[in-house]
């Protein structure tokens, strides 16, 4: 699937940060990846597609997991 948009990218790495966090539950370090989750959703909602994919990204690797792969 090559042609995936930025929305849809966003779409994903918001259900595996989901994922994550629910892994995760308790550690001092899923409050941090919730918080920086909610703002890139918000970005990804406003059109910052970007941004909210770096926001993204920052969180699950705040819980030692790798973003998934866009393709």
């Amino acid at each position: 699937m090559a042609g995936q948009t930025r929305a849809d990218r966003c779409s994903k790495l918001q259900n595996q940060l989901a994922e994550q966090i629910k892994n995760h539950a308790g550690s001092s370090r899923s409050a941090k990846a919730a918080t920086i989750g909610a703002k890139a959703k918000k970005f990804c909602a406003s059109g910052k597609q970007a941004q909210g994919l770096r926001a993204y990204a920052k969180a699950l690797q705040l819980l030692g997991v790798q973003p998934i792969d866009p393709e």
